[in-house]
């Protein structure tokens, strides 16, 4: 499948990352170190995150989006530090259980952070960027529990649950009805990232 030409998956993959490293780099010094340590940097990851921004460039509104799209990063990542606590590859190694815990509370506390702030949204739609976030995480949640034991592919297969929320931050974001909030989604199953996108382009986007 060709990818749509305005897509550039690798270029949202690299927004993403960038906005994450922004975000963890304007904490306090102590708050930020075990997330800065744990906070990944390879362009294959945060599938979420990537997918949400895709479908706010689709809809017009990728600036505005990319907030939205940051929490659901940090909730990738703080997923990566829970399936790491029994192998030792999150920061567990370097600060011990403790600080690894709060290092997780604290990417969930970044992306709550992260909606409140978010200046482009007006506090009616903030209250609902703050919903999807929560019914986000507890998705993630139960999906990282179902698919704990699949090594290497449980975080993969586990941000799939994120896909929704997505497809739900884009839709906010570009002021899209419920309508199309269902088209996005349905979109997200299409598979990969990037098949995902290439089914969203070619929607038409009608506003409420």
């Amino acid at each position: 499948m060709t990818a749509h030409p305005d897509l550039q998956i690798d270029e949202l993959r690299h927004s993403i990352i960038d906005g994450l490293q922004r975000a963890v780099d304007g904490l306090p010094g102590g708050y930020a170190a075990p997330l800065r340590r744990q906070l990944r940097t390879e362009t294959d990851d945060f599938d979420a995150a990537t997918l949400c921004l895709g479908l706010g460039r689709i809809a017009g509104q990728e600036t505005k989006t990319l907030p939205c799209a940051l929490t659901l990063g940090l909730l990738e990542e703080m997923g990566r530090v829970f399936l790491g606590l029994e192998d030792g590859s999150s920061v567990i190694g370097a600060w011990g259980m403790p600080r690894t815990l709060n290092a997780a509370d604290g990417l969930y506390t970044l992306g709550r952070h992260l909606l409140l702030s978010h200046e482009a949204l007006d506090a009616t739609t903030r209250l609902r960027a703050l919903s999807i976030h929560t019914d986000a995480a507890r998705a993630f949640s139960e999906a990282l529990h179902a698919y704990a034991s699949e090594g290497d592919a449980a975080l993969p297969k586990a941000s799939r649950s994120l896909f929704p929320a997505a497809a739900a931050f884009a839709a906010l974001c570009g002021g899209l009805g419920d309508d199309v909030k269902a088209e996005f989604e349905a979109a997200a199953t299409a598979g990969s990232v990037e098949a995902a996108l290439v089914r969203a382009a070619a929607l038409p986007l009608r506003k409420p």
